[in-house]
């Protein structure tokens, strides 16, 4: 069996929210990724945020603007994370469950071939929790998944190669210079990464060429190497580019978020997630069997 293999050194604005923002075509199979694909990508620095988050309370905006990042919403939930040049970030688009009986058996498999990527180098990590990869309790990368009412999935992962930690806490909204040390230093000890773990300058792309080599063998395929068609790269284009304008940021906000946003409005003390869907994403129109979940709280502290 083969799979289609794409590769991009450094995105571009635009196609850098392509794996992410156009999955509605990935997913369904429509207009390009008509078969079973892989991608692995490397970012110039951009600040991602989950589907459900509010920009504002998630990014420092002018930060991001001063450092001439980008700044993008992917289709999976979680948390916002800053994308760089010494993170990979891996994709893979399949337009149905392929013999799999559950999206989290399918995330199993995936993990699995992280993790068989990452033994290549002699790093054991471990699938854990609900999406991460960790070595010895630390988080060495966080995956995603997503599912189209039509079939499809989508799954990623950014591993990190490396980390500047108070970069990534300047662009997350962190006031790192109210930090003290042992704080700072206790976030780091939650971290690791594949330089740290190997003790020496590991390139990128040698972490890449070790992961295609693991998902080829895990998954029992072949991959072809492809770039994108001209047709992929319209269907690209009507996405548009991603940008922080001067004043405010024009991301469009999900219809969860909003509830979130109304009710933080209507208490400030309150904290709103949802949870429970069936089918479809909240911003796909669908709302079957969804149930928000709100709580009080009196303080955060983590």
């Amino acid at each position: 069996m083969q799979w289609r293999y794409l590769s991009e050194e450094r995105f571009s604005r635009q196609l850098r929210a392509c794996p992410r923002r156009s999955d509605g075509h990935a997913c369904r199979g429509e207009a390009f990724f008509s078969h079973s694909t892989s991608i692995y990508l490397s970012f110039s620095r951009s600040a991602l945020v989950g589907r459900f988050q509010r920009i504002e309370n998630e990014l420092n905006l002018e930060f991001c603007r001063e450092q001439k990042m980008s700044v993008n919403r992917r289709p999976t939930g979680g948390g916002a994370i800053l994308m760089g040049e010494d993170q990979l970030g891996v994709a893979l688009m399949l337009k149905d469950w392929n013999g799999y009986k559950a999206p989290r058996e399918l995330m199993r498999n995936f993990a699995s071939a992280l993790c068989e990527g990452l033994l290549i180098f002699g790093i054991k990590s471990q699938f854990r929790g609900k999406n991460d990869l960790e070595v010895e309790g630390r988080k060495i990368g966080g995956l995603g998944i997503h599912s189209n009412a039509s079939g499809g999935y989508l799954l990623h992962c950014s591993l990190l190669v490396d980390l500047d930690t108070p970069l990534m806490l300047r662009s997350l909204n962190v006031p790192v210079e109210k930090l003290e040390a042992r704080q700072l230093k206790s976030i780091e000890g939650r971290i690791t990464t594949v330089r740290r773990e190997l003790k020496k300058d590991t390139s990128l792309n040698e972490v890449r060429d070790k992961v295609r080599r693991a998902f080829s063998s895990y998954f029992g395929v072949e991959f072809e190497q492809s770039c994108y068609s001209p047709e992929e790269k319209k269907a690209i284009g009507k996405i548009g580019i991603l940008k922080i304008p001067q004043q405010g940021l024009d991301l469009p906000e999900s219809r969860c978020s909003r509830f979130i946003r109304r009710s933080q409005a209507n208490d400030p003390c309150r904290i709103a997630g949802c949870a429970g869907y069936h089918g479809r994403t909240p911003d796909q129109g669908s709302f079957t069997g969804r149930r928000f979940l709100c709580r009080r709280i009196g303080s955060i502290g983590h």
